[in-house]
Protein backbone atom coordinates (compact mmCIF):
# COMPACT_ATOMS: atom_id res chain seq x y z
CA UNK A 1 0.00 0.00 0.00
CA UNK A 2 1.15 3.53 -1.01
CA UNK A 3 2.25 6.09 1.79
CA UNK A 4 1.66 9.29 -0.32
CA UNK A 5 -0.41 11.61 1.19
CA UNK A 6 -1.93 14.65 -1.38
CA UNK A 7 -2.92 17.67 1.05
CA UNK A 8 -4.71 20.01 -2.19
CA UNK A 9 -6.05 22.28 0.20
CA UNK A 10 -3.84 22.43 3.67
CA UNK A 11 -0.98 23.69 4.47
CA UNK A 12 -2.71 26.96 3.01
CA UNK A 13 -2.06 28.01 -0.44
CA UNK A 14 0.48 31.29 0.69
CA UNK A 15 2.18 28.70 2.48
CA UNK A 16 2.57 25.98 -0.76
CA UNK A 17 3.52 29.36 -2.61
CA UNK A 18 6.01 29.87 -0.34
CA UNK A 19 7.30 26.31 -0.72
CA UNK A 20 7.08 26.98 -4.64
CA UNK A 21 9.83 29.77 -4.20
CA UNK A 22 12.60 27.02 -2.99
CA UNK A 23 12.54 26.46 -6.89
CA UNK A 24 14.88 28.40 -8.87
CA UNK A 25 12.65 28.75 -11.94
CA UNK A 26 9.62 30.32 -9.41
CA UNK A 27 11.96 31.99 -7.03
CA UNK A 28 11.14 35.70 -8.28
CA UNK A 29 7.69 34.91 -9.52
CA UNK A 30 5.27 37.28 -7.81
CA UNK A 31 2.91 36.15 -4.64
CA UNK A 32 0.16 36.32 -7.09
CA UNK A 33 1.52 33.71 -9.39
CA UNK A 34 3.17 31.27 -7.09
CA UNK A 35 -0.49 31.08 -5.11
CA UNK A 36 -2.32 30.55 -8.70
CA UNK A 37 0.61 28.05 -9.45
CA UNK A 38 -0.42 26.07 -6.34
CA UNK A 39 -4.02 26.25 -6.83
CA UNK A 40 -3.47 24.14 -9.87
CA UNK A 41 -0.70 21.66 -8.42
CA UNK A 42 -1.41 18.24 -6.46
CA UNK A 43 1.41 17.83 -3.64
CA UNK A 44 2.59 14.77 -2.20
CA UNK A 45 4.52 12.99 0.43
CA UNK A 46 6.10 10.15 -0.83
CA UNK A 47 8.46 7.63 1.33
CA UNK A 48 11.73 5.90 0.01
CA UNK A 49 11.11 3.72 -2.99
CA UNK A 50 7.69 4.80 -3.94
CA UNK A 51 6.74 4.76 -7.87
CA UNK A 52 6.63 8.61 -9.66
CA UNK A 53 6.61 7.68 -13.21
CA UNK A 54 5.71 4.40 -15.03
CA UNK A 55 7.42 3.68 -18.10
CA UNK A 56 4.59 3.77 -21.40
CA UNK A 57 2.30 5.15 -19.27
CA UNK A 58 0.99 9.04 -20.38
CA UNK A 59 3.38 11.85 -19.87
CA UNK A 60 0.59 14.11 -18.34
CA UNK A 61 1.83 16.24 -16.09
CA UNK A 62 5.42 18.14 -14.91
CA UNK A 63 7.23 17.71 -11.86
CA UNK A 64 8.37 19.40 -8.99
CA UNK A 65 10.56 18.32 -6.68
CA UNK A 66 10.63 20.31 -3.26
CA UNK A 67 12.18 18.01 -1.20
CA UNK A 68 14.21 14.64 -1.41
CA UNK A 69 15.21 12.49 -4.79
CA UNK A 70 14.17 10.52 -7.58
CA UNK A 71 16.09 8.28 -10.03
CA UNK A 72 14.81 7.47 -12.98
CA UNK A 73 16.04 4.49 -15.34
CA UNK A 74 14.88 3.13 -18.79
CA UNK A 75 13.19 -0.32 -18.70
CA UNK A 76 16.24 -2.61 -20.14
CA UNK A 77 18.02 -5.71 -19.61
CA UNK A 78 21.07 -3.43 -18.63
CA UNK A 79 20.22 -2.24 -15.11
CA UNK A 80 22.87 1.02 -15.64
CA UNK A 81 21.07 2.21 -18.87
CA UNK A 82 20.02 5.82 -18.98
CA UNK A 83 20.11 6.03 -15.02
CA UNK A 84 19.47 9.80 -14.16
CA UNK A 85 18.99 11.40 -10.94
CA UNK A 86 16.50 14.35 -10.05
CA UNK A 87 17.58 16.22 -6.48
CA UNK A 88 14.88 18.77 -4.97
CA UNK A 89 14.83 22.15 -5.56
CA UNK A 90 13.90 21.04 -9.22
CA UNK A 91 11.40 21.11 -12.47
CA UNK A 92 11.03 17.72 -14.60
CA UNK A 93 8.45 15.62 -15.55
CA UNK A 94 6.53 16.67 -18.95
CA UNK A 95 7.63 20.19 -20.19
CA UNK A 96 6.30 22.82 -22.36
CA UNK A 97 7.09 22.28 -26.01
CA UNK A 98 8.42 18.74 -25.08
CA UNK A 99 7.57 16.14 -27.18
CA UNK A 100 7.22 13.10 -24.97
CA UNK A 101 3.91 11.40 -25.28
CA UNK A 102 4.71 8.59 -22.77
CA UNK A 103 7.13 8.14 -19.86
CA UNK A 104 10.71 7.11 -21.26
CA UNK A 105 11.58 5.37 -18.06
CA UNK A 106 10.32 4.25 -14.32
CA UNK A 107 10.80 6.74 -11.48
CA UNK A 108 11.24 6.44 -7.95
CA UNK A 109 11.66 7.89 -5.24
CA UNK A 110 15.77 7.48 -3.06
CA UNK A 111 14.49 8.58 0.12
CA UNK A 112 11.63 10.43 1.68
CA UNK A 113 10.30 13.30 -0.83
CA UNK A 114 7.62 15.88 -1.49
CA UNK A 115 7.08 16.77 -5.00
CA UNK A 116 4.19 18.90 -6.78
CA UNK A 117 2.65 18.01 -9.89
CA UNK A 118 1.18 20.41 -12.79
CA UNK A 119 -1.25 18.79 -15.37
CA UNK A 120 0.18 19.48 -18.88
CA UNK A 121 -3.18 20.70 -20.12
CA UNK A 122 -3.18 23.58 -18.10
CA UNK A 123 0.30 24.94 -19.67
CA UNK A 124 -1.51 27.36 -22.09
CA UNK A 125 -2.78 29.22 -19.10
CA UNK A 126 0.15 29.16 -17.32
CA UNK A 127 2.06 30.68 -20.10
CA UNK A 128 -0.23 33.36 -21.12
CA UNK A 129 -0.20 33.88 -17.22
CA UNK A 130 3.56 33.66 -16.12
CA UNK A 131 5.10 34.24 -19.48
CA UNK A 132 8.70 34.54 -18.07
CA UNK A 133 8.43 30.86 -17.75
CA UNK A 134 8.54 29.98 -20.87
CA UNK A 135 12.19 30.81 -21.52
CA UNK A 136 13.17 29.30 -18.02
CA UNK A 137 11.34 26.32 -18.99
CA UNK A 138 12.72 25.52 -22.08
CA UNK A 139 16.37 26.07 -21.00
CA UNK A 140 15.18 23.30 -18.72
CA UNK A 141 14.28 21.26 -21.04
CA UNK A 142 17.41 21.86 -23.24
CA UNK A 143 19.72 20.94 -20.39
CA UNK A 144 17.99 17.97 -19.68
CA UNK A 145 18.15 17.00 -23.40
CA UNK A 146 21.90 17.98 -23.13
CA UNK A 147 22.54 15.59 -19.82
CA UNK A 148 21.02 12.57 -21.30
CA UNK A 149 22.55 12.43 -24.53
CA UNK A 150 25.92 13.01 -22.77
CA UNK A 151 24.93 10.00 -20.65
CA UNK A 152 24.23 8.26 -23.07
CA UNK A 153 27.44 8.60 -25.35
CA UNK A 154 29.40 7.92 -22.24
CA UNK A 155 27.71 4.24 -22.68
CA UNK A 156 28.76 3.67 -25.72
CA UNK A 157 32.05 4.60 -25.36
CA UNK A 158 32.00 2.73 -22.64
CA UNK A 159 30.07 -0.32 -24.23
CA UNK A 160 32.98 0.20 -26.89
CA UNK A 161 35.91 -0.06 -24.90
CA UNK A 162 34.39 -3.04 -23.39
CA UNK A 163 34.63 -4.51 -26.49
CA UNK A 164 37.82 -3.19 -27.55
CA UNK A 165 39.65 -4.98 -24.43
CA UNK A 166 38.00 -8.23 -24.66
CA UNK A 167 39.34 -8.29 -28.53
CA UNK A 168 42.31 -7.58 -27.52
CA UNK A 169 42.55 -10.09 -24.58
CA UNK A 170 41.49 -12.31 -27.32
CA UNK A 171 44.32 -11.70 -29.17
CA UNK A 172 46.88 -11.53 -26.45
CA UNK A 173 45.28 -15.51 -25.63
CA UNK A 174 46.00 -16.88 -28.91
CA UNK A 175 49.88 -16.69 -28.48
CA UNK A 176 50.53 -17.61 -24.94
CA UNK A 177 47.70 -20.53 -25.48
CA UNK A 178 49.94 -21.50 -28.72
CA UNK A 179 52.88 -21.08 -26.89
CA UNK A 180 51.96 -23.22 -23.55
CA UNK A 181 50.64 -26.03 -26.35
CA UNK A 182 53.78 -25.62 -27.80
CA UNK A 183 56.19 -26.31 -24.46
CA UNK A 184 53.95 -28.94 -23.42
CA UNK A 185 54.74 -30.91 -26.84
CA UNK A 186 58.42 -30.49 -26.52
CA UNK A 187 58.33 -31.48 -22.43
CA UNK A 188 56.66 -34.62 -24.12
CA UNK A 189 59.26 -34.60 -26.85
CA UNK A 190 62.10 -34.59 -24.26
CA UNK A 191 60.30 -37.57 -21.66
CA UNK A 192 60.13 -39.48 -24.49
CA UNK A 193 63.62 -39.18 -25.85
CA UNK A 194 65.09 -39.98 -22.20
CA UNK A 195 62.86 -43.11 -22.03
CA UNK A 196 64.44 -44.17 -25.28
CA UNK A 197 67.68 -43.66 -24.71
CA UNK A 198 67.13 -45.54 -21.21
CA UNK A 199 66.07 -48.86 -23.06
CA UNK A 200 68.67 -48.31 -25.96
CA UNK A 201 71.53 -48.05 -22.94
CA UNK A 202 69.77 -51.22 -22.01
CA UNK A 203 71.28 -53.12 -25.01
CA UNK A 204 75.12 -52.93 -25.00
CA UNK A 205 76.78 -51.62 -28.20
CA UNK A 206 79.82 -53.50 -29.51
CA UNK A 207 83.02 -51.59 -30.15
CA UNK A 208 82.40 -51.56 -33.83
CA UNK A 209 78.41 -51.19 -33.50
CA UNK A 210 78.47 -47.88 -31.87
CA UNK A 211 79.75 -46.08 -34.77
CA UNK A 212 77.31 -47.12 -37.36
CA UNK A 213 74.08 -46.77 -34.58
CA UNK A 214 76.01 -42.80 -34.60
CA UNK A 215 75.71 -42.63 -38.45
CA UNK A 216 72.54 -44.14 -38.15
CA UNK A 217 71.34 -41.84 -35.92
CA UNK A 218 72.90 -38.29 -36.99
CA UNK A 219 71.12 -39.45 -40.89
CA UNK A 220 67.74 -39.73 -39.39
CA UNK A 221 68.58 -36.50 -37.78
CA UNK A 222 69.32 -34.58 -41.17
CA UNK A 223 66.24 -36.20 -43.05
CA UNK A 224 66.31 -38.01 -46.03
CA UNK A 225 69.17 -38.07 -48.44
CA UNK A 226 68.00 -35.55 -51.18
CA UNK A 227 68.33 -37.00 -54.76
CA UNK A 228 71.27 -35.81 -57.01
CA UNK A 229 70.54 -34.93 -60.06
CA UNK A 230 71.94 -37.11 -63.00
CA UNK A 231 74.80 -34.82 -65.24
CA UNK A 232 73.63 -35.51 -68.21
CA UNK A 233 70.53 -33.51 -67.71
CA UNK A 234 72.42 -30.81 -65.24
CA UNK A 235 72.35 -27.26 -67.07
CA UNK A 236 76.32 -26.40 -66.76
CA UNK A 237 77.81 -29.64 -67.31
CA UNK A 238 75.26 -31.59 -69.78
CA UNK A 239 76.50 -32.83 -73.05
CA UNK A 240 72.93 -33.82 -74.84
CA UNK A 241 73.55 -35.81 -78.34
CA UNK A 242 73.57 -33.59 -81.44
CA UNK A 243 70.80 -34.14 -83.81
CA UNK A 244 73.36 -33.48 -86.42
CA UNK A 245 76.25 -35.42 -85.90
CA UNK A 246 73.90 -38.60 -85.37
CA UNK A 247 72.46 -37.59 -88.92
CA UNK A 248 76.13 -37.29 -90.68
CA UNK A 249 76.78 -40.85 -88.98
CA UNK A 250 73.86 -42.53 -90.78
Amino acid sequence: MSNSTENPESPARSSLAEELRKVPVFADLPTDGLEWLAEQMTFQDLAAGEIVTRAGTPADRMLIMLEGEIRVSRESGNPEAAVRGVCAPAVTGMLPYSRMITWPGTAHTVVRSRLATFPAERFPEMLARLPVLGPRLVATLSDRVREITKRQDQQEKLGALGRISAGLAHELNNPAAAAHRAGGSLRTAFLDFRKAAARLNAYPLSRNSRPRFLNWSASCRSGPPQPRLSTRWNGATAKRPSHNASSATA
